[in-house]
């Protein structure tokens, strides 16, 4: 009696097989895919085992939306989610001893991430992690630079990126510059755009790189610009001063003539022949045309052209340096509006006097 009491009890304290207990192992590291092209990521069982009869499955965030699908000694298609369908491959050269693959193709920019590796036998499983991380380094760089007379504004631009890259800005002597904006975009394909200005003030940057750094990969896009030195060219006070007196100068002689100009017999001939506004008008083209310089509309069109949402100081000398040329010309016998009927009269839409 003692006798089978012992032997029941060894019989209670003996594990019962019902699966043979193991650990599953990857790929510690993250691995690096680039975008279009194709991976592998691996996992084994610990100690090695086979894995044929037992389930195999892949997946992502879900557990019941596996990229790969190994069951009952199969390949279970069926249950393959729709954005991994015919891109994955499990290779099962190594089954036998626990080893599988799992292969992806046509590498996008949403496969990064985590993957889970399960394996079930019977009611125990077990799963690994591993991690996968695409890179794609951008198409062609483009400069756009807009020019002032204070300030230059340089934009650069690019597409394609994955993840999104690092941006530096680097200046002629190779300090970093920080940037003035930056802005991202990503397109369907979760692919970056971005775009980066950079305003420069002043003539010390005689020319500036815009560098764009994949941060997994370490590859680099870069664009060089070189910026002339008369760019940057500003009015000093003394030119300032300078400007403001000589078209002083030049508003009080037009308003001397305009204004102040003794009447003479041709303008009185013109009264009656004209109404007073006509005859003034008249006679004033006469005495412009008797000394020389340019007309009402010849000034206005100057005017409009240089002065149109621009500050009068800053358009100050170009002003002055039109007006220059428009009284040589005029002086040469030459009518000054050849220069401005293009875009002046057209835009103002004068009607000729």
């Amino acid at each position: 009696m003692e006798c089978m009491y012992f032997v029941a009890i060894l019989l209670m304290q003996m594990p019962v097989p019902i699966s043979a207990q193991f650990m599953v192992h990857g790929t510690v590291e993250p691995l690096v895919a680039p975008l279009g092209g194709k991976v592998e990521i691996h996992c084994h069982l610990s100690p090695p085992q086979s894995a044929a009869h037992m389930e195999v499955r892949w997946f992502r965030n879900r557990y019941t939306q596996p990229v790969y699908l190994y069951q009952d000694g199969r390949d279970v298609y069926g249950e393959i989610h729709k954005d991994y369908v015919e891109r994955t491959k499990l290779l099962k050269e190594s089954i036998g001893e626990g080893n599988v693959t799992l292969r992806i193709e046509n590498v996008v920019a949403s496969d990064s991430g985590e993957y889970h590796c399960l394996f079930k036998d019977g009611d125990f499983s077990e799963e690994a992690i591993v991690e996968i991380k695409i890179a794609a380094v951008g198409l062609e760089m483009q400069f756009n630079v807009n020019i002032t007379n204070s300030e230059i504004m340089v934009e650069c631009n690019s597409g394609g990126w994955f993840p999104k890259p690092q941006i530096q800005w680097i200046d002629s002597s190779r300090q970093i510059i920080p940037p003035s904006s930056e802005s991202y975009s990503q397109d369907q394909s979760k692919l970056f755009h971005i775009s980066t200005t950079l305003i420069l003030n002043d003539n010390s940057k005689t020319g500036v790189t815009c560098n764009l750094q994949n941060p997994i990969t370490g590859q680099k896009k870069w664009t060089s610009i070189k910026l002339a030195d008369d760019l940057f060219q500003e009015c000093t006070y003394l030119e300032t001063v300078l400007y403001i007196i000589i078209s002083a100068l030049l508003f009080v002689r037009y308003g001397y003539f305009l204004c102040y100009q003794p009447r003479n017999k041709v303008c009185i001939d013109e009264d009656s022949r004209h109404g007073k506004a006509r005859s003034r008008a008249l006679c004033h083209n006469k005495l412009y045309r008797w000394l020389g310089l340019p007309s009402h509309r010849e000034i206005r069109a100057i005017f409009f052209l240089d002065l149109q949402e621009k500050k009068l100081l800053e358009k100050l000398p170009k002003f002055i340096g039109k007006l220059a040329i428009m009284l040589f010309i005029k002086w040469m016998g030459v009518n000054p509006l050849i220069l401005v009927q293009g875009q002046a009269i057209k835009t103002m839409k004068m009607k000729p006097q």
